[in-house]
């Protein structure tokens, strides 16, 4: 039950950080992690990249298709 709810909580941080620009000591806040750092080790153990990077290349993502429809 405990590693369904992490893996939740991390789903729920992963949409915060690509799909807004919220801080992600914010993004820590309202997904239950207790500091930035303890967040930030779940994440990139999770996703196998920083929540940062995460948000990089969402944005290159979106930036791409925008160029490609337009």
């Amino acid at each position: 039950p405990g590693a369904y709810y992490a893996g939740l909580r991390l789903l729920a941080a992963r949409r915060l950080v690509t799909d807004t620009a919220l801080p992600l000591g914010e993004v820590a806040l309202r997904t239950g992690f207790g500091s930035l750092s303890a967040f930030s080790r779940a994440f990139r153990r999770e996703a196998g990249m920083t929540a940062r990077e995460a948000r990089m290349r969402a944005r290159e993502e979106r930036a791409g298709l925008s160029v490609r429809e337009g």
